[in-house]
């Protein structure tokens, strides 16, 4: 597994999964421009590289978007 650029945390991530709250606390982790993981904060940590940038933006909502 290549390490992420970016990792981005907050409180409020938007998971879709079934039967987990709407908004949780966790992380999306972004390689080469694509979405390779979202989930809890403990699980992304296995994303980060030396070079990996990560950003805690707080409470802000974050919705990953794939296209």
């Amino acid at each position: 597994m290549k390490p992420a650029d970016l990792i981005l945390s907050s409180t409020r991530i938007f998971t879709a999964e079934p039967g987990v709250d709407a908004t949780t606390d966790g992380s999306i982790a972004i390689e080469g421009g694509r979405i390779v993981f979202v989930g809890p904060r403990e699980e992304a940590a296995a994303y980060a590289g030396p070079a990996t940038r990560q950003e805690d933006v707080g409470d802000a909502f974050d919705c990953p978007g794939f296209h």
